[in-house]
């Protein structure tokens, strides 16, 4: 058992920018880089392994071979087991549209057996005024959040937080949010595709049409109420976040950290910023690693700040 590299799968939107090639070493083919992978196994995105004798393999593929030695006594449920988490780096060049994620029951019905989506942000980086939107600023009805979708007026009900470098975020599903321009995100989340865009600018896809929108579902699904914390990570001591899907903690490292990692479960480390190695496993800023559940002592030898994931 060793750490595994992964290689990400790119995507291009029209909102996105060039920084995830030229501040992370992302090998991107598209000039405008959106979002990266890092650790995906979903139909729409399957990173792969960069290292060792997996190189070249997809997740599902590495499962197939290592079973529970992989993913965990736990998490491990036969040869069906969908891998629970998915990993994306996002450059924000500009606004991300205002969305929303159903839960696992809706998804589950509407969706075609599709998970829900609760996620996480870690700001990486952001620009000075750059900013989130979080849900809202005060209780609405479900007749006020249509009305404001129809006449244009739903960033007079959104609560905006200004961002800096190190801030952590909760998104539970039903949390209306949005990136905005000038961030650039990590993000752990259930492994879910699933997005009811609610507003987005009025901008134009490529051949000139507006892009799709789901109000009838984002009313569906939407959290009305206002949002209590903007922040709801614990940033100071280190644990980020914990929910039912998954926990991630802050690793700041400099010179030897070691851990055990017990045999339930696989975790993700996620290099932010510095340069360590894993195990042997050289790695830089921008990296991400899949620690399989068997492999027992960790040691990362170095300077730099991990975000470590289990479910």
């Amino acid at each position: 058992m060793y750490p595994i590299k992964m290689n990400p799968v790119f995507k291009s939107y029209l909102w996105g920018g060039s920084r995830l090639k030229e501040k992370y070493g992302k090998n991107s083919p598209y000039d405008i880089t959106a979002e990266s992978w890092e650790v995906a196994a979903h139909k729409n995105g399957e990173s792969t392994a960069a290292n060792g004798e997996y190189e070249g393999m997809t997740i599902a593929e590495i499962t197939a071979v290592l079973k529970e030695k992989l993913l965990g006594d736990k998490v491990y449920k036969g040869d069906d087991t969908k891998f629970p988490l998915l990993v994306k780096f996002i450059d924000a060049k500009d606004n991300l549209s205002i969305q929303v994620h159903p839960n696992d029951e809706y998804a589950n019905k509407n969706e075609n057996g599709e998970s829900g989506k609760t996620e996480m942000w870690y700001v990486l980086e952001a620009e000075p005024g750059a900013g989130l939107i979080y849900g809202f600023k005060h209780d609405i009805t479900k007749e006020q959040f249509e009305k404001s979708i129809k006449d244009n007026t739903l960033l007079e009900y959104t609560n905006f937080v200004e961002c800096k470098k190190g801030d952590c975020f909760f998104i539970p599903s039903g949390m209306l949010h949005a990136i905005c321009k000038g961030l650039i995100i990590a993000e752990i989340q259930q492994n879910s595709d699933t997005t009811y865009r609610v507003y987005d600018y009025d901008r134009r896809d490529k051949d000139g049409n507006p892009r799709q929108l789901h109000v009838a579902k984002a009313v569906d699904v939407t959290n009305l109420h206002a949002s209590k914390n903007s922040v709801n990570c614990d940033i100071k001591s280190g644990n980020l976040v914990k929910c039912d899907y998954f926990t991630t903690d802050k690793i700041t490292v400099d010179g030897v950290h070691e851990y055990h990692v017990d045999k339930d479960r696989f975790e993700i480390l996620i290099l932010c910023e510095g340069e360590a190695s894993v195990n042997g496993v050289p790695c830089k800023k921008g990296d991400s690693l899949l620690i399989p559940a068997y492999i027992g002592d960790v040691k990362i030898e170095g300077q730099g700040v991990f975000l470590r994931s289990f479910v």
